[in-house]
């Protein structure tokens, strides 16, 4: 005999060969909105829901603000690690949704993120990104464009595509050591995008590359950044000591005076590195000084051969 009785059996038919995952969302529209021990599941919840669902809105509007007293916006441009509020409104009334609605952020590097509704939001990296808000088979877009909260200060030959000795020979506006090389002739993984030739010296002995910037002096309360590509050189092997300092002449690279010093290991493949970093103070020295930026040697951290591309100097005031 059956054990369930006729009613019983009924009000349950309607539920065989649904999906764990259909069912949840069945009960998620049911109550537009997750219950606390479905708060981990939410996003892919919502998201799968609000495809099943007739949406109860006309037209939505995915808007973006990047504080209370800025009115909301389709179009937004922030710096780079500026927070943002992302919402979600519908039928043009200004209100936000309630119920059955997903907002998606896509940007750079693969990143994706499920915000709730009215929530803030942080991006990690530079670039566009979107927001869409989507209910059922209606949706709409904002945009926000992130831009670097830092300032490129220009070196001379940064990316060692200027030379006017043969291969192997002196690097133009570096010195007083260091050599370039063609990256065909030596090829390593990660190479792509460097250009045609790199840069190279001998970190654990006593020779160094410099740039003395007869323009850029330090000024207060400025975070300095020297930075490049970087590869272990012939033996795939070797630690770079990235160094940034002053000129105690003016105009003269050999009076360097080191300020911060960060050696970092380097292997096989052409990487970008986090170089080194400075902090200048609101007064004293080093402000008013010529900048000088250097790969350091061997007393400073240096070891083996190291291969260098595509070098960058930046500040954030």
């Amino acid at each position: 005999m059956n054990p369930m009785n006729n009613t019983r059996e009924h009000s349950f038919q309607p539920w065989f060969g649904m999906s764990l995952a259909a069912v949840s969302a069945a009960w998620l529209l049911a109550g537009c909105g997750p219950a606390a021990e479905l708060s981990g599941q939410a996003p892919a919840l919502l998201e799968g829901s609000a495809s099943l669902a007739t949406c109860t809105y006309q037209s939505l509007q995915s808007r973006v603000q990047p504080n209370a007293q800025t009115p909301w916006n389709h179009v937004l441009t922030i710096t780079l690690g500026q927070t943002l509020k992302v919402g979600s409104f519908y039928d043009g009334t200004g209100l936000p949704t309630t119920c059955c609605t997903t907002l998606t952020v896509v940007g750079p590097n693969g990143y994706v993120a499920y915000p709730g509704n009215l929530t803030l939001v942080t991006l990690p990296d530079v670039g566009i990104y979107t927001v869409t808000a989507a209910c059922g088979g209606i949706s709409d877009t904002a945009t926000v464009t992130v831009k670097p909260n830092y300032t490129v200060i220009p070196l001379t030959n940064a990316n060692l595509e200027t030379q006017s000795t043969p291969a192997y020979g002196f690097i133009d506006g570096w010195g007083p050591n260091g050599a370039w090389a063609s990256h065909a002739d030596h090829p390593a993984n990660g190479r792509a995008g460097l250009g045609t030739r790199f840069g190279y010296y001998s970190a654990g002995t006593q020779e160094t590359v410099g740039q003395l910037l007869s323009t850029q002096r330090f000024k207060a309360n400025t975070r300095y950044t020297f930075r490049s590509y970087a590869q272990g050189g012939g033996d795939n092997s070797g630690v770079l000591p990235y160094q940034l300092g002053y000129a105690a002449i003016d105009g003269d690279l050999s009076s360097f005076v080191p300020l911060a010093t960060a050696p970092i290991a380097v292997g096989a493949n052409w990487v970008l590195t986090s170089g080194v970093t400075y902090l200048t103070p609101a007064s004293g020295t080093p402000l008013g000084k010529q900048v000088i930026v250097r790969f350091g040697q061997g007393s400073d951290g240096g070891v083996s051969d190291i291969w260098f591309d595509n070098l960058e100097l930046r500040t954030v005031p």
